[in-house]
């Protein structure tokens, strides 16, 4: 019989992109922020934020004032060229190649008009 369990490392990953879309949809935030948008522990969130921060994936900003005690929140935001995507459409007219960082901005774009070949 085949039990199912959960596995810390797909955990890991999930969470790591939980993390980044939320940071993608709401620009900066900081940990705090994260952790009531994400509904993960402020420990899981610091730990994530720090392993995305080492990646280059994200970047950390000028703290934000504090209105109370303890020290500023510091704001994290996706470092949009740390990640690209390249997308390609192909149908029976044209030809579509796109390029796009992490934050969804396209920066390149070609538009091809396909030629149907002539027979012989």
């Amino acid at each position: 019989m085949k039990t199912s369990g959960t596995n810390l490392e797909h955990a890991r990953v999930h969470n790591r992109r939980v993390i980044i879309e939320a940071v993608r949809l709401h620009g900066e935030l900081t940990r705090a922020e994260l952790a009531r948008l994400t509904a993960l522990t402020p420990q899981t969130v610091s730990n994530i934020v720090a392993e995305l921060e080492q990646m280059d994936i994200l970047t950390s900003h000028q703290p934000r004032r504090a209105s109370g005690r303890g020290q500023p929140a510091v704001p994290v935001s996706l470092n949009p060229a740390s990640a690209w995507s390249i997308g390609i459409h192909l149908d029976h007219q044209t030809l579509i190649v796109v390029l796009v960082d992490l934050a969804g901005e396209v920066h390149f774009r070609r538009l091809i008009l396909v030629q149907k070949p002539q027979t012989g």
